[in-house]
This record gives C-alpha cells, sequence and structure tokens, in this order.
C-alpha cells in the first residue's frame, strides 16, 4: 500500500461509499411536528459528530490489525 493510501481518511472514504446525506429529511416528510421538531437538529449533530470521530482515523490505523487485513483480503 503507498504512503498517500495509508493516509486516506476514514471519513472521506465513508463518504465517498456512502454518501452524507440526513438521516432524516424533515421536507419530504410527511411529518407534522417538522416545523416545532428539535430532532431534526439532533441528529443532524450526531451524524457530524460520527463523521469528526471517522476523521480521526486513517486506512493506515484501520490496517493496523494484521487479522482485518487477513480478513478483508481473503477469498472466502
Amino acid at each position: 500500500m503507498s504512503r498517500k493510501t495509508k493516509r486516506e481518511n476514514v471519513g472521506q472514504i465513508f463518504v465517498d461509499f456512502e454518501g452524507f446525506t440526513p438521516l432524516i429529511d424533515c421536507d419530504k416528510s410527511a411529518c407534522l411536528l417538522r416545523n416545532a421538531c428539535g430532532l431534526s437538529a439532533a441528529f443532524t449533530g450526531a451524524q457530524n459528530a460520527f463523521l469528526e470521530s471517522l476523521k480521526q482515523h486513517t486506512l493506515a490505523d484501520v490496517l493496523a490489525d494484521r487479522k482485518m487485513v487477513k480478513k478483508l483480503t481473503s477469498k472466502t
């Protein structure tokens, strides 16, 4: 694995694969509480904290465990 690859940010890899869409999309929902509900902001904060946590790790950090590398590269 190249040095550049080892420095890849896990948070960015996650966003590249999964995208970054709101956990709750109040505009698309028929929820009666959407104009007075604080859950959307709470979920957005939690999602941002999740991504910030992932950004603290590199691919090299995740692949430091040889068992994980073996599992990822096995053919089964």
